[in-house]
């Protein structure tokens, strides 16, 4: 599969352009919440970096960050620093070329302040969330903030509930949730508020599944929403947050 032009429909789609801003709004939200002074973020998996890159390029805390982001496809890796260039970021932004499963790739980087993990839980197996989450601590620092997403559908839809279980049981508070119709996703932040727990070299936290059938399965999913959006049969969005705590359980 070319990664790089499956990320660059995130230019033209609609429905990828609605997940991305609200992937954004999530992560200057947690900027903005960070203690002042240096912070740490890390993300995983991270394609090209276009989330955190374009969260970071306006924000007031940009030269505040100090960023890791990990990725395997060195296409990505090399389009994500020609962005982090062009954004005036490069000295702020690594991008690290490895294996984002495994927790050596974030020695030196974790605890962070802000974990991203867009992407990521919709190519784990079911059997493997619980394992991803465990491993989550390791990364964060006591009051660390993880952005998340995961599409929906009635199957991801069980799979967000196991997800929130499991985040709540490694104590992770839900702060806002966003279920976009449009975006045909799910994009969350959650604040952690247990402790940092010492990373475990060389443990590996998940396997990220071979996404190339499920990948003709959503984009059918995706022409499908693009085109409902573009017919304006949405209505907006679903959104939940500290300001309409009731929903959460």
């Amino acid at each position: 599969m070319d990664w790089v032009k499956w990320h660059q429909l995130y230019e033209t789609e609609p429905s990828r352009i609605v997940r991305l801003k609200l992937v954004d709004q999530h992560l200057s939200n947690c900027m903005h919440d960070i203690p002042a002074g240096t912070f740490k973020a890390v993300s995983i998996c991270a394609g090209d970096g276009r989330d955190i890159i374009g969260a970071l390029s306006g924000h007031s805390r940009r030269n505040d960050a100090r960023v890791r982001l990990v990725e395997i496809d060195q296409n990505l890796v090399e389009a994500g620093r020609e962005a982090a260039g062009s954004a005036g970021l490069a000295e702020q932004v690594e991008f690290l070329l490895g294996d984002a499963t495994m927790t050596s790739a974030y020695s030196g980087m974790a605890p962070a302040d802000l974990v991203v993990a867009c992407g990521v839980f919709g190519n784990v197996r079911e059997q493997q969330l619980s394992q991803l989450v465990s491993h989550l601590p390791q990364l964060c620092q006591a009051g660390a903030y993880v952005v998340w997403t995961h599409y929906l559908s009635r199957t991801g839809m069980r799979r967000i509930e196991l997800i929130r279980g499991f985040l709540r049981a490694a104590g992770f508070i839900e702060r806002q949730m966003d279920f976009s119709d449009q975006a045909g996703h799910l994009v969350a932040t959650h604040h952690y508020e247990g402790r940092g727990l010492p990373l475990v070299d060389n443990s590996r936290m998940f396997e990220f599944k071979d996404p190339r059938k499920l990948d003709i399965l959503r984009y059918r999913i995706l022409r499908k929403l693009d085109k409902k959006l573009r017919l304006g049969f949405f209505s907006k969005e679903r959104r939940y947050g500290k300001d309409n705590p009731k929903i959460f359980h």
